[in-house]
């Protein structure tokens, strides 16, 4: 009897360890100093992946200089807050990188390193979309989302050694399930839901269309009807519900749903100069 009394009790607290490492807010497990490390490592990977061409900051200065506006625009507005809506702002290094890559797709690493490939650029239809799709990742990041869906495919010990650069197969392995590449990785509906209002709220606090995710998800889901879901889609599980979810969250907050009016440096140029 006392036997089994100690296997349960042994069972409740390995539960309990796997629900600890399947939340999100794991710092006990896997730091923000750690997935600020893994950012760092997998920036690295990219850039040394043969199939992958990252278009050089150097040589567009003014692409990277508009998507960092759009992030600097709602951090701007967000620091005069009394409740920031980010958690790790300041924790964070965020940047956005552009690959030189055809498939519909786009993907944020633990640490707010933002990965959009060229074929999904070319597929938006305006700053508002596109600021809906920066916000959509970086919602992603502050909430931890990545982190929680890797520790349910990796060790923490994988994890860490991958953040320490002593671990070249576990980061391929990571870096691959981030793309969609290797492992089937998409996130939960919760966190998507979270996400999707959260992206409203950024969008309408940075001063973009709060509805502009719609457009975006329309033509993905338009693209899954065709018989080619790109992996963005596949990693997110898009459906009609989320859309409407959308519409009741820009209905509740009665905020602007009018596109940003552009000069200068408009989204045509930013699209066109990375074709």
């Amino acid at each position: 009897m006392r036997s089994i009394s100690r296997a349960l009790t042994f069972l409740a607290i390995l539960l309990l360890v796997l629900n600890q490492a399947c939340d999100s807010n794991v710092p006990e497990l896997f730091s923000i100093e750690d997935e600020k490390a893994l950012a760092t490592e997998l920036l690295v990977w990219v850039g040394e992946d043969s199939t992958k061409s990252v278009f050089s900051p150097e040589d567009y200065p003014q692409a990277y200089s508009y998507a960092q506006g759009i992030i600097d625009d709602v951090f701007e507005a967000d620091s005069v807050n009394e409740q920031s809506l980010f958690e790790h702002a300041e924790d964070f290094a965020w940047e956005v990188f552009f690959l030189n890559d055809a498939d519909i797709n786009a993907f944020v690493t633990p640490g707010g390193k933002i990965f959009v490939n060229s074929g999904l650029i070319q597929l938006l239809e305006s700053k508002d979309e596109f600021a809906s799709l920066i916000f959509h990742m970086m919602a992603h990041a502050d909430q931890r989302h990545a982190t929680k869906q890797l520790l349910i495919s990796f060790s923490i010990t994988e994890l860490k050694q991958a953040a320490q650069g002593t671990n070249s197969l576990a980061l391929n392995e990571i870096g691959e399930n981030l793309l969609g590449e290797r492992i089937a990785f998409s996130f939960s509906q919760g966190d998507e839901k979270e996400v999707d209002n959260l992206t409203v709220e950024y969008l309408a606090l940075g001063g973009y269309a709060c509805d502009a995710a719609k457009g975006f998800y329309q033509e993905l889901n338009k693209q899954e009807q065709q018989g080619n879901p790109p992996a963005f889609y596949n990693a997110h599980g898009l459906t009609t519900d989320r859309l409407t979810d959308i519409e009741a969250k820009v209905s509740f907050m009665q905020c602007n749903t009018d596109s940003e009016v552009e000069g200068g440096y408009t989204f045509q140029d930013f699209q066109n100069s990375l074709k």
